[in-house]
């Protein structure tokens, strides 16, 4: 059974989608192990999804609709997640559907997917791909993933890897520097940091993220002790508050004077 039952779990998956976007190419995605053969009577010809839009499964309503019930979203998802622990392939498929999906449905999902991620783990070969080459669209699942692994704790080598890749080969949101912005060398810093910095906006939420980064770039002052709780390889890697106050200076027009003056003389503080 297992083919019907992916068949199954694309048509779940393809209710999220907007009626009136396009669908996403299809996935060359392999059966489950075990799963059935065209000697046990499978057709060749079998669909690649169910198509449940005139007479979708009892237990779920006839239409998605607003206000969106997250309970709705997660009966449409959890197959498909329980299938990517047995064919990861099947995290191709969510990425591709959530580009198409309605702003509420997206940001359900983006919740509903960090258990299955946490499974997964920040180093899994295939999580990984997806997060190196994710589509167009995707922006906001895919820095929702990295910064999950982050929040807690120190990004792994293969996240960084990625991160850099993705800095390097795309424009993307400013925010996908954040969590690796601490690992990098200080030229890599002195580079990154005025495109964080024109992130500031007067919000707190935006304040809080760039006080963060100033955090972890900075050098700490010293203890009683006379010694940095930070690394001496570290440190020297990183800014000091002086060189951090001229580079804001020196790239005033970069970031704009009211970006400057609110990260160099506002209510952000080392």
């Amino acid at each position: 059974m297992g083919r019907a039952v992916e068949q199954f779990a694309r048509g779940l998956l393809k209710r999220l989608q907007s009626p009136n976007a396009q669908p996403p190419a299809p996935a060359a995605t392999p059966a489950l192990p075990d799963g059935p053969s065209e000697e046990d009577g499978q057709l060749p010809d079998e669909p690649h999804l169910i198509d449940f839009s005139n007479r979708p499964p009892a237990y779920l309503p006839p239409k998605i609709e607003e206000p969106l019930d997250k309970t709705v979203v997660l009966q449409h998802v959890e197959l498909v997640f329980a299938l990517c622990i047995r064919a990861p392939e099947f995290l191709d498929e969510i990425f591709r559907a959530y580009c198409h999906m309605d702003a509420p449905v997206q940001e359900a999902v983006q919740e509903l997917i960090l258990p299955l991620v946490k499974g997964l783990g920040p180093n899994n070969g295939k999580l990984l791909m997806v997060l190196r080459a994710f589509p167009t669209g995707a922006e906001s699942l895919a820095l929702r993933v990295l910064t999950f692994f982050t929040s807690e704790s120190r990004p792994t080598p293969p996240l960084i890897a990625v991160v850099r890749g993705l800095v390097a080969e795309r424009e993307l949101d400013p925010r996908f520097i954040v969590p690796i912005l601490g690992e990098m060398d200080k030229a890599d810093i002195v580079r990154h940091l005025p495109r964080l910095v024109s992130m500031l906006n007067g919000k707190p939420e935006e304040r809080a993220v760039i006080k963060g980064v100033f955090g972890s770039v900075v050098t700490a002052p010293p203890s009683v002790t006379g010694t940095s709780n930070q690394p001496r390889a570290k440190q020297n890697e990183l800014l000091s508050p002086a060189e951090l106050l001229a580079l804001l200076l020196q790239q005033e027009m970069t970031i704009g004077i009211k970006q400057t003056v609110e990260g160099a003389f506002g209510r952000i503080t080392i």
